[in-house]
């Protein structure tokens, strides 16, 4: 059997187990000073004031819209190509979603976009480093300070990244980082809040004490460490072939896989704002070596554009900007097309809205037109990249993609 090697596999920190039975058997899995620890550990690294942590990088995003706070200021700027459920859980808490369309080349949200949607409403502009490279966050930050709206930096996928020399997440009024399955760390779910902002912060932390009881935070953990380990399984290349990707080309199942593993992901919401001493236990032992682990995602990433030039192009960097490479995004004249051939030669890829999402699709009376976006969505292919490819694969992976691209 040709073996499909997959666009994504899951990295558990080594020991999760092992430290996740400990923690149950010594009672040290919900609280302790290790949270505090990664807090303060993230701080130092981004030289801010300080982080809080959260449950999720969604969470974390809603209680920062509601600590800053303005009652007279209910529009939030996202960009029109991002992940659905952002817009929707502001939707669900009052406020206004309006979408700035994005640039094809860097796939990245832009500044004159966003200057055309700011007025006297927007509470804040959600500037998203995607795929993790940066936005133009100077020059939205400058526009925003100019209206009076915060600045909210997405960095869940560039952990590591910076802007002009500057960590993202230290340019806006807050920023946030996830430490979701698929991430560079991975602590089966979480979130920091970065912050200069002492009132802010204190008002995150006082929303975090306030937390339900433990039962809600132990089911939440325990229910996310189950779905990581069904994923890993499901994710190796045998299981991955025989269940999955053979299935993802055909009318009948394709679309039907994809619903269902959003509807899944999509299902995990939040019983606890708070995240765990067990998972910064692990975020601690992954961030004492995090730029070394950067530094092989860099190297591999630049290594598969290298190999692959003349064959499809790449998501481009902003001048100043470098890339975590937590996607390696190709970009071909016919992405649903490409995806076919490399289905059909045994390399997974994402396709569409499997990578993000067309936002204003939510909304039934948004007719604007968003070019960037639909560009993008029509372009854009998710090649398979991450810690699980061995050196071999690699290379088989190069092949296959040239034998069927070119």
């Amino acid at each position: 059997m040709n073996l499909t090697i997959p666009r994504r596999s899951i990295t558990r920190a080594p020991g999760a187990l092992a430290e996740l039975a400990a923690a149950v058997a010594s009672g040290s899995l919900l609280r302790g000073p290790q949270i505090g620890a990664f807090e303060a550990a993230m701080a130092a690294r981004l030289g801010v004031a300080g982080c809080v942590a959260f449950c999720s990088g969604r969470m974390a995003l809603v209680e920062v819209l509601d600590a800053i706070g303005d009652s007279g200021r209910s529009e939030v700027i996202f960009p029109a190509y991002t992940m659905e459920s952002l817009p929707q859980l502001v939707r669900e808490r009052g406020l206004i979603p309006r979408y700035a369309d994005i640039d094809p080349e860097t796939m990245q949200l832009r500044a004159d976009e966003v200057e055309r949607l700011l007025s006297d409403k927007t509470r804040a502009v959600i500037a998203t480093h995607l795929f993790g490279t940066a936005c133009d966050i100077a020059a939205i930050t400058a526009l925003c300070r100019a209206n009076g709206t915060a600045v909210v930096e997405d960095c869940a996928h560039s952990l590591g990244g910076t802007f002009d020399g500057a960590p993202v997440g230290t340019f806006g009024d807050a920023g946030f980082f996830s430490f979701e399955i698929a991430k560079h760390v991975n602590t089966f779910g979480g979130s920091v809040v970065a912050s200069n902002d002492a009132a802010l912060l204190g008002r995150l932390r006082g929303r975090v004490a306030a937390d339900p009881a433990d039962g809600a935070r132990r089911r939440q953990l325990l229910s996310k460490v189950a779905a990581t380990f069904a994923e890993a399984a499901l994710s190796h290349p045998l299981p991955y072939t025989a269940l999955v990707a053979r299935r993802l080309d055909r009318p009948d199942s394709g679309g039907g896989l994809i619903a269902a593993y959003k509807r899944m992901k999509g299902s995990v919401r939040a019983r606890s704002l708070a995240w765990t001493a067990y998972q910064a236990r692990l975020g601690l032992r992954q961030l004492s070596r995090y730029d070394a682990t950067l530094a092989a995602r860099v190297r591999a990433g630049e290594h598969l554009e290298s190999a692959l030039s003349g064959v499809c192009g790449f998501q481009s960097s902003l001048p100043g900007a470098d890339r975590t490479w937590y996607m390696a995004v190709a970009r071909v004249d016919d992405a649903a097309h490409a995806a076919r051939a490399l289905r059909a030669a045994g390399v997974d890829c994402g396709v569409g809205e499997e990578l993000m999402q067309h936002c204003p699709r939510q909304d039934p009376g948004n007719s604007d037109r968003y070019p960037g976006t639909e560009a993008v969505l029509a372009t854009a292919l998710q090649l398979p990249l991450h810690p699980g490819l061995s050196v071999a694969q690699a290379g088989e992976l190069v092949q296959r993609i040239r034998r069927a691209l070119s």
